[in-house]
């Protein structure tokens, strides 16, 4: 990126310029409702979440694997993989943050995408198998399609918070390369 030093001491809220035939061209970054430095910290946070609530689900698959059918021993451990690479890849993302690895934080923004769209799904068809059109949830009946719903805006409005706080952290890296590029 070529820059223009006049135009970013006349202009100090300009931060993208770029040399074409005719001059200068200055853009102004877009004013946002959060700032992509506190989305980090926000993703962080959020990773950090991710990581609890994997090793909780992790800890609630091992206990599968010691009873009875098959059928339970294999949903154990394809819980048990399932989580532990959510809570490696997480770790993985806290450290593209730190570090500041844009190739990491697009990884985990279209692992983080697929594997939440494939648990989407697959929840709500474990949901439908049973037999039975009502899911007992603590002594209370309720209508599977009425669960179907719920979980899925639910799980919806978690995936897009998902990918606004890692949109906010790709973009937090790739303003830090610019600049570090900008002063190099």
């Amino acid at each position: 990126m070529v820059t223009n030093h006049a135009c970013l001491h006349k202009f100090p809220h300009i931060k993208s310029h770029f040399r074409t035939s005719c001059g200068w061209v200055c853009f102004a970054e877009k004013k946002r409702m959060v700032s992509p430095k506190t989305l980090t910290t926000i993703g962080q946070a959020f990773a950090y979440l991710i990581i609890v609530t994997g090793a909780f689900q992790f800890s609630k698959a091992v206990p599968q694997l010691a009873k009875g059918p098959r059928s339970d021993v294999l949903v154990g451990l394809i819980g048990m993989g399932f989580n532990l690479a959510w809570i490696c890849m997480t770790f993985g993302c806290i450290m593209s943050i730190k570090k500041k690895n844009l190739q990491f934080a697009k990884i985990y923004y279209i692992f983080f995408i697929v594997c939440n769209v494939v648990g989407i799904v697959l929840y709500i068809i474990s949901l439908h198998i049973e037999d039975d059109s009502h899911v007992h949830l603590d002594g209370v009946s309720t209508s599977v399609w009425v669960t179907t719903l719920i979980v899925a805006v639910l799980a919806l409005a978690m995936l897009a918070l998902g990918i606004w706080i890692l949109n906010g952290v790709i973009r937090y890296i790739e303003t830090e390369k610019e600049a570090q590029q900008m002063v190099a």
